[in-house]
């Protein structure tokens, strides 16, 4: 894709993240504090207003050009950043509408995703196999955290667990050492 035509909504999360945490850090730069505050906010207001579908899911991405969203809704890794950088907008900026559009795609993305059988997010919406990878597995993780911390959901705490255990202990994607480094 052409620099600056396009955005997936992983990189518009992990963005939105990185400015929060940038603002939260930069207090002697007045300017950068600012300039990040703003940014994140019109990055938060965009996602809100623009990429969010009615169900509470967001697409994969959207094209500035055409301004079209971009790719499938449904998909775990853009649900998962795109909560990460909502939540991360409403404690930063303290704006109840991040909130509120953060519980929307989380409902979304346990009512569409979770496969209570097997006790994990689907990878996307209808995948009768999941792939992850890091990326997505590390997306859900940091969404569900956030929101446990938010919302202290009891349900959602043992929904986490879990999670952990099916998709990260059982599934071999988190390797062991080969030697103790202690």
């Amino acid at each position: 894709t052409k620099t600056g035509k396009k955005i997936s909504s992983r990189d518009l999360g992990m963005a939105m993240v990185a400015l929060a945490n940038y603002r939260s850090r930069i207090h002697v730069d007045a300017k950068g504090h600012d300039l990040a505050t703003r940014l994140l906010r019109r990055q938060a207001d965009f996602l809100v207003g623009e990429l969010q579908n009615s169900d509470g899911s967001f697409p994969d991405g959207y094209d500035y050009e055409t301004k079209q969203k971009l790719g499938k809704s449904g998909i775990l890794l853009a649900q998962g950043f795109a909560i990460r950088g909502l939540l991360e907008a409403y404690h930063g900026l303290e704006d109840e509408r991040y909130l509120a559009s953060a519980k929307k795609a989380y409902r979304f993305m346990n009512e569409a995703l979770w496969d209570n059988r097997v006790g994990v997010y689907r990878s996307e919406v209808g995948a009768e196999k999941s792939l992850y990878t890091p990326m997505n597995l590390g997306a859900a993780l940091g969404a569900m955290r956030e929101m446990i911390l938010i919302t202290k959901d009891v349900n959602e705490l043992q929904r986490y667990k879990r999670f952990w255990v099916q998709a990260v202990d059982s599934s071999g994607i988190q390797q062991s050492e080969y030697e103790e480094t202690g």
